[in-house]
């Protein structure tokens, strides 16, 4: 007994010391509405709407750039919370953002005011994250007034994804996408884009900030939204082959001595 119980000590310590694997996005299908997330301005939840959800889901969040007033912009007829787009330094300051961050480096007046949808999460070096999208926009690509060339503030749906001190933003589309085409959806917005996958493998182990924010660049006249859906992380990791051999050597041991046990007589 003393060596069968020495075999399954040393297994339950490889068994505890094995990798511990990342709790990841949290409601990220939203069946829960907006459970688990923290939202800054316009922002709430469809269920069938635009084409979507997608992926077998129920529900879907929207992020939008709109006034809480339908009068006299017309962009507060696309409100969905009642809550108006936050000033860009406040929502900035309120993501925790370096100011500027959120106005292109090609913009002429730059970010004027937007809202997000946020939520902080734990995952491992090589685990994916993925997420469904659709850009909707009322908007056209704001030229500058004064005709310089090659310089636009256009309305733009960005995912922010920070990790300690790394920080990348990745711009899902803006009004001068070439995904965009005029809307058949039944959404009211004048263009939008299909239906796109995210996919990204992220690089180290720890707490994850992940920010989706939907910007008016260089006015607040007219709505631009982003609808969000399957946001999730995925993990292949297995126990590593030197645990799998320790486990292996351990049992095998604890059988190999049994069998040399002598019976009693």
């Amino acid at each position: 007994m003393k060596n069968s119980s020495l075999s399954l000590a040393v297994l339950s310590t490889i068994l505890c010391i094995s990798p511990s694997y990342a709790s990841g996005i949290t409601n990220g299908n939203f069946t829960a509405g907006l459970s688990s997330w923290s939202s800054y301005g316009d922002v709430g939840i469809k269920g069938s709407y635009a084409g979507g959800p997608v992926n077998g889901s129920v529900n879907q969040a929207i992020v939008t750039n709109a006034s809480s007033n339908p009068s006299p912009d017309t962009n507060g007829n696309f409100n969905v919370s009642g809550k108006s787009s936050i000033d860009i330094a406040t929502l900035e300051n309120d993501l925790g953002l370096t100011p500027g961050t959120l106005t292109p480096s090609d913009a002429i007046f730059g970010a004027v005011n937007g809202s997000a949808l946020t939520q902080s999460f734990t995952a491992n070096s090589g685990d994916n994250l993925n997420f469904s999208w659709k850009f909707l926009t009322n908007d056209t690509t704001q030229v500058d007034p004064n005709n310089f060339p090659g310089l636009q503030d256009a309305d733009d749906a960005v995912a922010i994804l920070t990790n300690g001190n790394s920080q990348k933003l990745f711009t899902l589309a803006d009004t001068s996408s070439a995904l965009l085409g005029p809307s058949n959806d039944g959404s009211g917005y004048l263009r939008d884009t299909p239906f796109e996958s995210f996919n990204y493998t992220l690089p180290t182990t720890g707490t994850y900030s992940l920010q989706f924010v939907v910007v008016n660049q260089g006015n607040s006249a007219l709505t631009s939204a982003v609808l969000l859906d399957s946001v999730q992380t995925s993990s292949s990791a297995v126990p590593e082959p030197a645990n799998w051999l320790a486990v292996a050597l351990a049992v095998g041991g604890g059988l190999v001595l049994k069998h040399q046990r002598k019976p009693n007589k």
